[in-house]
C-alpha cells in the first residue's frame, strides 16, 4: 500500500510512480517510455475509468488540483483531515460544480458575497450572506 502523499497521477489514474504509468514526466524520457498513444490505449484496455480532474482537500481547502485533457465528466475528490483520508468521492460534472461541494467540501465561495462563519471541517461548515452593494 502506497501513501497517499506520494501518489501520483498517470492518464487521470492514480499510481506510485511514473514507472507503473510506463511514460516520464520529466524532461528526460527514460528508455522504458512509451508513446503516448499506446499508453492510453494501455489504460482504456486495463478498464480503468478516465478522470476529468483529481482534487485532494485538506481542512476544507483545496491543497492539490490535477485536470486532464480528457472531456470526460468524472473528478475524483479525496477528502483528508490532519493528513488521514476520510473520503474519497467520484463526482460527475453536475454533483462537482454545486455549491455544496464547491463551498463546503472545496472552500471555494466569492469573499465579496459570502463570509464563512465557521468552519469545523469536515463536520459542519457556515456561511453568512453578506449584503449587495447597488
Amino acid at each position: 500500500m502506497h501513501d497517499i502523499a506520494h501518489l501520483e497521477t498517470c492518464e487521470g489514474r492514480f499510481v506510485a510512480n511514473d514507472e507503473e504509468c510506463g511514460i516520464s514526466f520529466g524532461p528526460q524520457a527514460s528508455p522504458k517510455a512509451r508513446d503516448d498513444r499506446t499508453t492510453r490505449h494501455a489504460a482504456r484496455a486495463t478498464g480503468f475509468a478516465r478522470l476529468r480532474r483529481a482534487v485532494i482537500v485538506d481542512g476544507g481547502r483545496v491543497v492539490r488540483q490535477r485536470d486532464y485533457a480528457e472531456a470526460t465528466e468524472l473528478t475524483l475528490e479525496i477528502v483528508m483531515e490532519a493528513g488521514t483520508v476520510r473520503a474519497v468521492y467520484l463526482l460527475g460534472a453536475a454533483a462537482f460544480e454545486s455549491n455544496l461541494n464547491q463551498m463546503y467540501f472545496l472552500g471555494r465561495f466569492d469573499p465579496t458575497r459570502f463570509e464563512e462563519a465557521f468552519n469545523n471541517f469536515p463536520y459542519a461548515r457556515a456561511f453568512r450572506v453578506l449584503p449587495t452593494r447597488d
